[in-house]
């Protein structure tokens, strides 16, 4: 859904603000992480200020403090800023644009991976048609963004079937999932975000297995924050996405 068309910034110190960020995350100070290692302060800082490059042996044992992959840290996925978008959706049902309607989006407030998905809502008449939300998971790489992931439960995610349950009739859509408490076994029903009620007579009791893509949403803005895109957003009068 989502098609790299330019790098743009592509921050040449990713390993180091990958570090950075899952510190934050977790609320560790430089300090804390170099006496849990058993390093100088200094060595962190170095790591931090780009100075001096983690080895795999170190990255090893950051990611057992701050649970993460090594290799996250040692080969960040590289971030973007700007995307293709190809998708809208209609009462939070995905489908695919117009290919003439193909456009480039900037992405604001900071960098996004490539398996990044974007939806842009149609919903003319409110306030939020043509929003665009951006849905990302954390801390996986392209090798295993694929699959149902736990940080998804109780959020709004942009969720993509196996093929096998496209077969069955299920469809790319955004929705909140949650647990259904009703069953013995781990399944998972697909609420409207608004309503909260199922998406569909087949979106309760569902087995994690027939998801493929469950991304959680990261942020929302309007295209016209894009003031560099040559297309105006067209008027409520016509409809883009068909």
């Amino acid at each position: 859904m989502v098609k790299i068309v330019d790098i743009g910034k592509v921050n040449a110190n990713n390993a180091d603000m990958f570090l950075k960020k899952k510190m934050d995350e977790v609320g560790m100070a430089a300090s804390e992480l170099a006496h849990k290692l058993k390093v100088s302060p200094v060595t962190v800082h170095r790591w931090l200020n780009t100075s001096r490059k983690v080895s795999p042996e170190q990255a090893i044992e950051i990611s057992k403090i701050i649970q993460c992959d090594p290799t996250e840290i040692l080969f960040p996925t590289k971030k973007l800023d700007t995307i293709e978008l190809h998708s809208y959706a209609e009462d939070y049902i995905v489908k695919k644009l117009h290919k003439k309607n193909y456009r480039n989006i900037i992405i604001p407030g900071g960098f996004y991976t490539p398996q990044t998905k974007a939806v842009q809502f149609y919903a003319p008449g409110r306030e939020a048609h043509n929003e665009i939300h951006l849905f990302e998971r954390s801390g996986v790489s392209s090798y295993d963004y694929d699959g149902f992931s736990e940080d998804a439960i109780n959020s709004t995610c942009y969720i993509e079937p196996t093929e096998k349950a496209k077969k069955h009739g299920c469809r790319v859509l955004v929705a909140l999932i949650e647990i259904d408490k009703s069953q013995t076994t781990f399944r998972l029903n697909l609420l409207h975000p608004e309503t909260k009620k199922p998406m569909s007579k087949i979106s309760t009791n569902v087995d994690p297995r027939d998801i493929k893509i469950a991304a959680p949403r990261k942020m929302t803005f309007f295209e016209s924050y894009n003031k560099y895109t040559p297309n105006k957003i067209p008027s409520n009068k016509i409809n883009p996405f068909k």
